[in-house]
């Protein structure tokens, strides 16, 4: 008879009997705390911490911190397909009688990058350069990295080298997305492109740049999905204005209709635009900083060319630190063999000695290198799914379910949103690897201790909307 165990957040431990100084099955015992002073005196407060079905009681003088008296990471640990919280509100000084309990979840946890990554780096590469491309593409290879050509999909410098850019998307290191169909900027209200490009803000403008500048991308290079844009000049209107008679903007009448952002919202699932950091891993939904559509980046024309190495390493170290992801934008590289057009933005010399970096960082597990499509599947995959762990004998099941449509509306289609998600699963301490099975192929995975307790990293790929996927994970021979 199969023996399961389903976890969820906040899940009540029955199993939990360990506690020689708590009682159990609604009877207390009184203990003291380490950290508050303990009292048996009148006037002294009772705190109650709930493990489980165990109660623990301590006495504490008024404005002391109390603190339970048993480990609920050590209770957690008798089983392993769960894992402890936190508690249902904050510690604090003691003013009155008041309850604690303690919170458990399934033991799986699907990590916030591929892998257990601290960070993710992504590389984008505006305006369609080609020996820029060609010379990055053989780093990548070098140095384990990947990236995203921002290409503008009616230049010349795509349209005529389109078995080039062919041969080279087949590497694998770099991947094509939009930079709209002629770099024309449509500029927002009140920033400095606004007086010059406003007769761009037409729905029909929009129409070019935005939308047909994907189907054109995905025509030129087929089973690119080209997800992600960076608009031109890192800026897009929030209204338009009526087409005249002649064809042109007729720039006496405004359409508040949400512009060439609401456009781009409805075209892309990830947009680059101006503002400067590192991006969270658990990007919005509005139009503020932060969000799908207006992720921030870094770039390195702010910089002088002296310093422009060292910025970039610290960029790359905040990242990490920060656990957050870091998106650079980067025009021309300057040397004899990446042969940059302008802007010219790093020389050859420095762009090597930052790959290293990076891919230092990228061998050690620390980071991952992404291109924009990989990390946005990710990330929006992610932000929709849910997991839970099982036991069964000698084996760990994983459980994952994922709501394809995101909240604000756009809907994850399984044939292109099927990206790996990295689970982090609790195993037995005996396990020494583990083994299972991602798209029919036999994968194995080593187990780390932290905190000891002992767990897995397995990938697993969401299924249709709705559905449990489910994915078996054994101790490895």
């Amino acid at each position: 008879m199969k023996k399961s165990i389903a976890l969820t957040l906040c899940l009540v431990l029955p199993f939990l009997f360990l506690f020689a100084s708590c009682g159990g099955d609604g009877d207390a015992s009184d203990a003291t705390t380490k950290t508050a002073a303990a009292t048996t005196e009148p006037g002294g407060y009772t705190v109650t911490f709930l493990v489980g079905k165990k109660q623990c009681r301590v006495k504490a003088e008024p404005g002391s911190v109390p603190a339970c008296p048993v480990d609920p990471v050590e209770a957690a640990a008798e089983d392993y397909t769960v894992r402890f919280t936190g508690w249902d509100k904050e510690i604090v000084a003691v003013t009155e009688d008041t309850t604690y309990t303690a919170t458990y979840a399934s033991g799986a946890e699907i990590l916030a990058a591929r892998n257990g990554a601290k960070g993710i780096f992504t590389m984008t590469y505006d305006d369609a350069q080609f020996d820029t491309a060609k010379w990055v593409n053989e780093e990548n290879k070098k140095y384990g990295l990947k990236g995203s050509c921002m290409l503008i999909a009616g230049w010349t410098r795509v349209t005529n080298n389109l078995s080039g850019w062919t041969t080279l998307f087949a590497d694998g290191t770099l991947e094509p997305e939009s930079h709209s169909m002629n770099h024309d900027t449509l500029p927002a209200e009140g920033t400095s492109k606004f007086e010059t490009n406003k007769i761009y803000n037409t729905q029909p403008k929009y129409q070019t740049e935005l939308v047909d500048a994907q189907t054109r991308l995905r025509e030129y290079f087929p089973g690119s999905d080209v997800l992600c844009f960076a608009p031109a000049s890192n800026t897009l209107s929030t209204y338009s204005y009526a087409v005249g008679t002649n064809g042109e903007a007729d720039l006496s009448r405004p359409i508040q209709d949400g512009g060439a952002e609401k456009v781009a919202k409805e075209t892309y699932f990830a947009i680059r635009q101006g503002s400067r950091g590192i991006q969270p891993l658990d990007p919005t939904f509005g139009p503020e900083a932060g969000s799908w559509y207006n992720l921030k980046m870094q770039g390195f024309s702010s910089f002088d060319e002296a310093e422009k190495l060292s910025v970039s390493k610290r960029w790359i170290d905040q990242a990490i630190a920060e656990r957050g992801w870091l998106i650079v934008m980067c025009h021309g590289i300057d040397g004899p063999n990446a042969k940059g057009t302008s802007p010219l933005e790093i020389s050859e010399g420095d762009a090597d000695k930052l790959f290293a970096y990076a891919g230092a960082y990228v061998e050690s597990g620390d980071l991952w290198s992404a291109t924009f499509g990989e990390a946005t599947k990710y990330l929006r995959e992610r932000q929709n799914a849910t997991v839970k762990e099982y036991y069964d004998a000698d084996r760990i099941y994983v459980e994952m379910q994922i709501n394809r449509t995101c909240s604000d509306g756009k809907y994850l289609d399984e044939n292109v949103f099927n990206y790996p998600l990295t689970v982090e699963v609790r195993v037995p301490a005996d396990w020494r690897a583990v083994t299972y099975r991602l798209n029919g192929k036999r994968e194995t995975a080593p187990v780390y201790a932290r905190d000891g307790v002992t767990y897995a990293m397995v990938n697993v790929v969401p299924g249709a909307d709705g559905a449990k996927t489910l994915v078996s994970v054994a101790p490895a021979n």
